[in-house]
C-alpha cells in the first residue's frame, strides 16, 4: 500500500474526529428512515388491495390512459415474493425516492448535485441506471447476465428475451431506442410490446413497471411448446420477470453504495494514519508530554504507520492518548497552589520553611 502523509493535515484528538465522522453519517441516514415506513405502507397496502393503482401510478409520470397496459397482478406478486431484508430499497426504488445527491442537495444535506461517480452530469433517480462511469458500467454488464440467466430458467421466448435486453441496454447506455421494421408477425407483436412500453418509459421497468403483452407473447410461446401450465404460465412469467427487473435496480443502487462507502473508508483512514505521524512527530520534539515509561511508542519505524493494520493504529492512538493523559492529571494532583499557602494559619506555615 502506497501512501504519503499530508504535511497540511491539522493534528487533533483522533477521538473527537471519529465521533465528529460517525455524527455526520448519522445525520444523512436518519431523515431517511421515516420516509421508508410510509412508503414500505404504501405498498403493502397496494399489494394487498387497498390502494388504488393511480395512486402509486403518479410517482411514475404515466398518463391515465396508459395506465391500463401495466402488468398489475404480476407487480403485486412480485412485491409479496420480494425478501423483507431488500424491501427498504425496494421500496424507494419503486417510488423514486433514493437519496441521490439531488435529493440530498435538495433536502439541504448535500453541497452538489453532481454524480460521485463520474463526477460530470447530476445525479437522479434516472442517472443511476445511466452513469457513464467504469464502474456503473462493469456493474450493469453483470446484472444484466444474471437478468438473462432468470429469463432463461423461465423458458423465455429467444426472441422476446433478445430484444428486451437490447431495449435495456438501449436504454442505460443512452441510445435511442430504436424498433427494427418487420414483416413478420411475431417480431410485429413484440415490436408493439416495445412501444407500448416506451409509452410507459423505458427507465419506469426498473421500478417494476412493464406493459402487459410481454406476458401475452410469452403465453403463446408456452402453448407452443405445451410445458406444465402450473410452473411455466403468464403469471408466474410476469412476476419473475418483474422481480427479476427490481432486483436488477436495486443491485445497482447497493452497489453505487458500497463503492462510496469504502471510498470513504479509505479517505478515513488516510486521515487517521497521516494524524498518528503527525502526533509521532510532535512527540519525538516534545518527549516530556508522555511518560517515561511510555517512551518507546514514539520509536516505532515509518512502516508501521503506513502499511501496519488500522486496529493497530488506532489502538497506538490510544495509548499515546492514554499516557499524555494520565501525566497530565498526574501533573495537576502534584503543583503546589500558592493561595493555600498564603491563606494557611500562621502556625501551620513553618510545615514549608
Amino acid at each position: 500500500m502506497s501512501f504519503n502523509f499530508n504535511d497540511d493535515v491539522e493534528c487533533g484528538e483522533v477521538k473527537e474526529h471519529v465521533e465528529f465522522y460517525r455524527a455526520q453519517v448519522c445525520s444523512l441516514s436518519l431523515p431517511f428512515m421515516r420516509p421508508t415506513t410510509n412508503i414500505m405502507g404504501q405498498l403493502i397496502a397496494f399489494a394487498n388491495g387497498h390502494a388504488s393503482e393511480a395512486q402509486l401510478a403518479r410517482y411514475w409520470g404515466i398518463k391515465n390512459e396508459w395506465l391500463c397496459n401495466i402488468e398489475w397482478r404480476g407487480f403485486k406478486t412480485a412485491l409479496r415474493r420480494m425478501k423483507h431484508d431488500k424491501k427498504g430499497n425496494m421500496c424507494k426504488l419503486v417510488h423514486k425516492q433514493l437519496p441521490t445527491m439531488s435529493i440530498l442537495k435538495r433536502n439541504g444535506m448535500g453541497m452538489t448535485k453532481k454524480c460521485p461517480l463520474c463526477l460530470t452530469e447530476d445525479e437522479d433517480w434516472s442517472h443511476v441506471f445511466k452513469c457513464k462511469s467504469n464502474v456503473a458500467r462493469v456493474e450493469r454488464v453483470i446484472q444484466l447476465s444474471l437478468l438473462k440467466r432468470g429469463l432463461l430458467k423461465k423458458n423465455t421466448n429467444p426472441v422476446l428475451m433478445r430484444r428486451i435486453l437490447v431495449t435495456i441496454t438501449q436504454c442505460v447506455n443512452n441510445y435511442k431506442i430504436t424498433v427494427p421494421v418487420s414483416n413478420n408477425g411475431d417480431l410485429q407483436v413484440i415490436n408493439e410490446a416495445i412501444n407500448d412500453q416506451c409509452n410507459l418509459n423505458m427507465e419506469n421497468m426498473f421500478a417494476g413497471v412493464v406493459s402487459h403483452k410481454f406476458g401475452d407473447i410469452q403465453a403463446q410461446y408456452y402453448k407452443t411448446l405445451q410445458l406444465n401450465k402450473q410452473r411455466y404460465n403468464k403469471y408466474e412469467w410476469n412476476a419473475t420477470f418483474i422481480k427479476l427487473l427490481l432486483t436488477f435496480g436495486t443491485a445497482i443502487w447497493k452497489h453505487r453504495c458500497e463503492y462510496l462507502h469504502n471510498e470513504s473508508m479509505l479517505s478515513n483512514e488516510k486521515q487517521v494514519r497521516a494524524l498518528a505521524w503527525k502526533m509521532r512527530t510532535n512527540l519525538c520534539e516534545n518527549q516530556w508530554k508522555l511518560r517515561l515509561e511510555d517512551t518507546h511508542l514514539i520509536r516505532r519505524p515509518k512502516d508501521f504507520f503506513l502499511k501496519s493494520a488500522i486496529r493497530n493504529l488506532n489502538g497506538w492512538l490510544e495509548r499515546v492518548l492514554l499516557s499524555m493523559k494520565l501525566l497530565e492529571d498526574h501533573d495537576l494532583a502534584t503543583r503546589q497552589d500558592i493561595r493555600k499557602w498564603i491563606l494557611m494559619p500562621t502556625s501551620e506555615t513553618w510545615i514549608f520553611q
